[in-house]
């Protein structure tokens, strides 16, 4: 969510900028040649960079997980420096500004959170935050989707499934996974009555029944190291020999979408990129026992699937059914972003540091 914001910032050379990162955003960032200072998630680490660079200004993603965010937030709060999170996407709202478990509600809440539109903006407020504070901005990290989507050709996706071993002619369904189970580990009371081996293994099975010859499953492991490969492996111990089944842990997520003729998955944002890209994405919560944490799925722009035993029907109307494909695709349309986030989020910045963009 930040990358684009941070690449806008120094081509307009207006803002000195300094990237402090830890966990898999690290990694993002230094993938991107943006990061100067990697953190552990302790509240040392950003003091010290505080201390030492002196900011006038704090923008940062925002996470229900990580505390290298809450530290960033209170440190800024404490030093009365000016700060702006940005969401990048749907659910655990609270959590994110809140101490554990809940407690001291609020408690690291900046000064801004920019949001994606009106679902996150409705949803927020009934849960208790001032409506002033956010700003829909849309979601940074889409802003180039629209130009990925109209670029990309033919042979752009003949060229990915070469490098994946797979042939033009098979179905290709990308499956998003996450690091669901290891969270339920870390706090049982989060459990939802599902697990990304689950979610995986009911797909898988499924599949098979439809008997598809030219079937490829492509498994994406989530790049947080609390998803083991081998683990997730686990859901497919005997697959058809007919089918070919690959586990990845990269982060050629969009390359690998646009070759797709379907993504799966849970919640991950994966799902809603994927609508953006113009596939078909289906979001598999079998037993669902708490809230739906991917909200494009109550207006239908991604597909929900609550019960065992509708998947393999919503696999079969999806890969088999021509006029609910085209039905979809409508729904997709309507839904495209304008790819001016990145450019709202950065003049945010701008109007609250009373800088001239111009």
């Amino acid at each position: 969510s930040l990358v684009n914001c941070i690449k806008r910032f120094r081509l307009d050379n207006t803002l000195d900028v300094v990237t402090a990162a830890s966990g898999p955003s690290a990694e993002i960032f230094k993938s991107n040649n943006l990061l100067n200072y990697q953190l552990a998630e302790i509240y040392r680490d950003i003091r010290i960079v505080m201390e030492e660079e002196k900011p006038d200004f704090v923008l940062m993603g925002s996470s229900a997980h990580s505390k290298t965010d809450k530290n960033l937030i209170f440190e800024a709060k404490y030093k009365s420096i000016p700060c702006v999170s940005i969401l990048d996407t749907y659910g655990r709202y609270v959590q994110r500004v809140s101490g554990r478990k809940g407690i001291e509600k609020f408690m690291f809440m900046p000064d801004k959170i920019c949001i994606m539109d009106n679902i996150a903006l409705e949803e927020m407020v009934k849960l208790g935050f001032n409506k002033e504070k956010l700003v829909i901005t849309g979601q940074s990290f889409f802003d180039n989707l629209g130009k990925l989507r109209l670029k990309h050709t033919l042979q752009d996706s003949i060229g990915t499934r070469n490098e994946l071993g797979i042939n033009q002619e098979d179905y290709l369904i990308l499956f998003s996974s996450q690091h669901i189970g290891a969270l339920a580990k870390e706090k049982p009371e989060s459990y939802q009555g599902y697990t990304e081996v689950t979610v995986l293994r009911s797909l898988y099975e499924n599949l098979r029944q439809l008997k598809m010859k030219n079937l490829a499953l492509l498994i994406k492991v989530h790049p947080d190291p609390r998803e083991y490969i081998e683990n997730t492996k686990k859901a497919i111990e005997n697959p058809a020999l007919e089918h070919k089944i690959i586990f990845l842990k990269d982060r050629k997520s969009r390359q690998h979408m646009l070759a797709s003729d379907l993504v799966t998955g849970m919640y991950s944002t994966s799902l809603i990129e994927t609508t953006h890209l113009n596939k078909p994405a289906i979001s598999i919560q079998p037993n669902l026992n708490g809230t739906d944490n991917l909200p494009t799925n109550n207006v239908n722009v991604t597909i929900p699937v609550y019960k065992e035993e509708d998947i393999l029907p919503t696999l079969e109307k999806v890969i088999f059914d021509k006029e609910y494909k085209e039905k979809l695709q409508e729904i997709r349309r309507r839904f495209f972003t304008d790819g001016k986030a990145t450019e709202r989020i950065v003049n945010l910045v701008y109007e609250m540091l009373n800088i001239n963009s111009n």
